[in-house]
C-alpha cells in the first residue's frame, strides 16, 4: 500500500463492479473491497479508508443498512460514503443522502465522473483534516496563551504580595509617626518617607491595572459623587505641585457643569492626575491649564501644557505599552510607560475618548470626553462622609489580628492601638481557630498569605463553625492587590477587603462598618488632640529591641543552613530579615535579604558568595546602629527583687486568660515583670510576642509555686 495515496473501500456484491472500479481507480488511490455489507464494515473498521463507494443492491444487507451501521458507529461515522447504483428514482437518492451521504452516482457511471466526484470529496476531506489541524493548533496556542496569562498573573500576584507587604511596615510607621510630636525637620522626613512610598505603590498599581486590562477583567465600580469636589481636589494637588516647580495652574470651569454625577470617580481622578502629572512632568516652564466644559452630553477636560511638545512621528507612541517618547529629552523622569495606555482604556471603557494635539516645541493638549451621567446628591453625599477628618476610639471593641509575620502583627497591633483598640493576634490560622473558637470577637483582621494555613482556608473554617462565627465580621488583611483579588475574598467568606499598606482612614472606614455601633466612639479635633501619647514610639523601640536580640546569632544559623543545603530553612531567615528590615526602613538590607530568597526559592535554589556577603554586611551595619538602643533599656531595667508567693500567684493568674488569648494587653505587665525576681524571661518573652512560650514558661512558674 502506497502511504503517500488516500484509500476508497468498495462494496458491491458484484465482482464485476468492482474489478471495473479497481482498474481506473487504482492508479491513483489504494483500493479495498468488500462482497457483501457484514465484511465491508469489518473491512471499514480494519482499513479506516478516506471514502467508501457504496452499493445500495446486495443481498442480506442491502446498502441502507450498510450506511445506517457504518454512521451509528464512532469509528467510522466520519467516513464520506458515495453511492454508486442502478437505482435511479428521486425517493432512493433522497433516503441515501438523509442516512449521511455525501454523494448519490447511477449506473451506468462513466469513469471520468466517478473520478471527479472522488476528487471533490479527498479535496473536501483534505480542507477539513487541515481545518482540524488548524483547529488544534490555535486550541494549543489558545491553551498557552492562557497559561502564559496566568503565569503573568500568579507573578504579578506575588511580586505584589512581596513588595507590599514591607511597604505596609514603611508606610504604617508612617503613618504612626505622623501622630507623633516631632520637630518640623524630622517630621518632614516622615512625609518624605510616606509620600515615596505611595509613589511606589502608584507604579505597582500602574503595572496591576495593565495585567487587568490585557485579561479583559477591568471592570467599571460606578458610583454616586460630587463632580465639583473631585475638580477641587484635582486643583489643589497640582496648585501646589506646580507651584514647587516654578509653574503656573489654571483652572477654567465652563458654565452648567453638573455637580452630582454617576460614575467612576475612581478611574476619572485617576486618568486626570495622570494626564495632568504628565503635562507638568514634561514641562519646565510656564503653565499647565485644565479647562472643563460640557456639551451635547459630553463632559469634557481639556489638558494643555507649554512644554516641549511631541513630535508627529512620535505621537503613536503615547497609547502603547511601557513606550515614553524622545527619551534624549525624557531621559530623567520616572515611570512605567503605561499611564496613558491605562487612562486610554478607562475612558473607552466608560463609553468616551482622548485625542491630542500637539506641535513639537510648542507644547501638547490632551482632550477627554467622557458621556455624563447624572448623579444623586443624597447618595452622594452620604458616600462621601466618612472621608470627613476624623477619628475615633474603640476602647471595648475585641478583634483578633492574623498574620504570620511577627513585624506585619506589631504594625496592625499598633495602628489600632492609635484607636484605643487593645487587639488580640494569633500567628497562624490554626492560632486564629482556637481563638475564634473560645471567644467572642467583634471583627477579625486576617492575612491571606500564611503557611500551612491561608487565610482563605482558615476563614472557610470558622464560617463551617457556625453559630456566631458564621456571622462574624472578617477582613482580608493582604498585600496581594492583584485584579479579582477582592471579589475572590469576598466570594470565600470575607466581608470586606483591606490592602497593605494599611491606610488610617481606610481602617477607621472598616471599624466603622463592622464594628458594634455602641463601641465606636467618635472624637472631635478638641478630643483627639494629644489622646494618641507615646504608644507609637514605645512600638517602635520594642521592634528595634527584639530584631537586636533575634538577629544576634542570625550569620551562624544562615551560613550552617546553606553549608548543610538546608534550603528551607536559609529561605525562610531570608524571608523575615527581609520583612523586619522593610519595617525598620532598612532599605539596603531589605534589598541584600531579598535578593538572597529569590535566588533560594528557584529551582533548583541558587546563590552567590556576593549575596551572602552583601547580607552579612548590611545586617552588622544595622546591629550597629541599633545595638545602644538594647543596651541602654537593659542598662536601664531596675533590679529585680523577690516578692510573696501569693502575691506573685494572683499577678501570674491575670496574666495567665491574656497569654492564652494571644492577648496585645499582656505586654502592660512587662515592666513590672522584669522587677520580679525569677519572671525576666517571661518578660522577655512577653516583650518579644512569643506568647505561647511566655505562657510554657508562666504554667512552669505557677506550678512551682504550687
Amino acid at each position: 500500500m502506497d502511504k503517500n495515496k488516500h484509500s476508497i473501500l468498495i462494496i458491491d456484491d458484484q465482482k464485476t463492479n468492482i474489478t471495473t472500479l479497481s482498474k481506473f481507480l487504482r492508479p491513483d488511490y489504494n483500493i479495498f473491497a468488500a462482497g457483501n455489507g457484514r465484511d465491508a464494515l469489518i473491512a471499514a473498521e480494519n482499513t479506516m479508508p478516506d471514502v467508501i463507494l457504496l452499493d445500495i443492491q446486495m443481498d442480506d444487507m442491502d446498502g441502507f443498512k450498510v450506511i445506517d451501521a457504518l454512521k451509528s458507529s464512532e469509528r467510522t461515522k466520519n467516513i464520506p460514503v458515495i453511492f454508486i447504483t442502478g437505482l435511479s428514482d428521486v425517493e432512493s437518492e433522497e433516503k441515501g443522502l438523509a442516512l449521511g451521504a455525501v454523494d448519490y452516482i447511477r449506473k451506468p457511471f462513466s469513469p471520468a465522473i466517478v473520478k471527479l466526484r472522488l476528487r471533490n470529496q479527498i479535496k473536501m476531506l483534505e480542507m477539513t483534516v487541515d481545518l482540524k489541524s488548524s483547529a488544534e493548533r490555535l486550541e494549543k496556542a489558545l491553551e498557552e496563551a492562557q497559561e502564559a496569562t496566568k503565569a503573568k498573573s500568579n507573578f504579578l500576584s506575588n511580586m505584589s504580595h512581596e513588595i507590599r507587604t514591607p511597604m505596609n511596615a514603611i508606610t504604617g510607621m508612617g503613618e504612626i509617626l505622623l501622630h507623633e510630636d516631632l520637630k518640623d525637620r524630622q517630621m518632614g522626613y516622615v512625609i518624605d518617607i510616606v509620600k515615596s512610598a505611595k509613589s511606589l505603590l502608584s507604579i505597582i498599581n500602574d503595572i496591576l491595572d495593565f495585567s487587568k486590562i490585557e485579561s479583559g477583567k477591568l471592570e467599571p465600580n460606578p458610583v454616586d459623587y460630587d463632580f465639583k469636589l473631585l475638580i477641587d481636589q484635582i486643583e489643589s494637588m497640582f496648585v501646589y505641585v506646580t507651584e514647587k516647580k516654578g509653574l503656573e495652574f489654571k483652572l477654567e470651569c465652563g458654565p452648567d457643569l453638573p455637580e452630582f454625577l454617576y460614575g467612576d470617580d475612581t478611574r476619572i481622578r485617576q486618568v486626570l492626575t495622570n494626564v495632568i502629572g504628565n503635562a507638568v512632568k514634561f514641562t519646565d516652564k510656564g503653565y499647565v491649564r485644565l479647562a472643563v466644559s460640557a456639551a451635547d452630553g459630553f463632559l469634557c477636560f481639556e489638558i494643555e501644557d507649554t512644554g516641549a511638545g511631541i513630535r508627529k512621528e512620535d505621537q503613536h507612541k503615547l497609547f502603547k505599552a511601557f513606550e515614553q517618547v524622545d527619551k534624549s529629552i525624557n531621559r530623567n523622569v520616572v515611570g512605567t510607560g503605561l499611564g496613558l495606555v491605562i487612562s486610554k482604556s478607562f475612558i473607552e471603557m466608560m463609553g468616551g475618548s482622548i485625542s491630542l494635539e500637539s506641535e513639537y516645541g510648542h507644547g501638547a493638549t490632551f482632550t477627554i470626553c467622557i458621556p455624563i451621567v447624572l448623579g444623586s446628591r443624597e447618595r452622594a453625599e452620604e458616600r462621601d462622609g466618612i472621608k470627613e477628618m476624623h477619628t475615633i476610639s474603640c476602647p471595648d471593641a475585641k478583634v483578633l489580628v492574623v498574620d504570620d509575620n511577627e513585624f506585619n502583627l506589631k504594625v496592625a497591633s499598633g495602628l489600632l492601638g492609635l484607636l484605643d483598640i487593645n487587639a488580640q493576634i494569633a500567628g497562624s490560622g490554626f492560632k486564629a481557630l482556637d481563638l475564634v473558637k473560645d471567644n467572642d470577637y467583634d471583627l477579625v483582621f486576617m492575612d491571606h498569605m500564611m503557611p500551612e494555613m491561608d487565610g482563605v482556608e482558615t476563614t472557610s473554617k470558622i464560617r463551617k463553625m457556625g453559630g456566631k462565627q458564621k456571622l462574624l465580621p472578617i477582613v482580608a488583611l493582604t498585600a496581594n492587590a492583584i485584579q479579582g483579588a477582592r471579589e475572590m475574598f469576598l466570594a470565600n467568606g470575607f466581608n470586606d477587603f483591606i490592602s497593605k499598606p494599611i491606610d488610617t482612614m481606610e481602617l477607621i472606614r472598616i471599624l466603622e462598618n463592622w464594628l458594634p455601633k455602641e463601641k465606636v466612639i467618635t472624637l472631635t479635633d478638641e478630643e483627639n488632640t494629644g489622646a494618641r501619647l507615646t504608644k507609637e514610639d514605645d512600638l517602635r523601640r520594642k521592634s528595634i529591641i527584639t530584631f537586636v536580640k533575634e538577629n544576634r546569632n542570625i550569620f551562624e544559623k544562615i551560613t550552617s543552613s546553606l553549608s548543610s543545603s538546608d534550603m528551607i530553612t536559609a529561605h525562610r531567615i531570608a524571608h523575615t530579615l527581609k520583612s523586619s528590615a522593610g519595617f525598620l526602613g532598612k532599605k539596603e538590607l531589605q534589598e541584600a535579604a531579598l535578593s538572597l530568597e529569590l535566588s533560594l526559592q528557584a529551582d533548583p535554589p541558587a546563590y552567590t558568595s556576593e549575596q551572602l556577603d552583601t547580607l552579612i554586611n548590611e545586617l552588622e551595619k544595622a546591629l550597629r546602629e541599633f545595638a545602644p538602643m538594647l543596651q541602654e533599656a537593659e542598662a536601664s531595667r531596675p533590679e529585680a527583687v523577690r516578692i510573696e508567693a501569693d502575691l506573685l500567684k494572683t499577678l501570674l493568674e491575670e496574666l495567665k486568660p491574656l497569654l492564652e488569648n494571644s492577648d496585645f494587653r499582656a505586654e502592660h505587665y512587662v515592666e513590672q515583670l522584669r522587677r520580679i525576681a525569677g519572671t525576666e524571661e517571661l518578660a522577655e518573652r512577653i516583650d518579644d510576642y512569643d506568647f505561647d512560650g511566655a505562657l510554657i514558661l508562666l504554667n512552669d512558674l505557677l506550678a512551682k509555686i504550687s
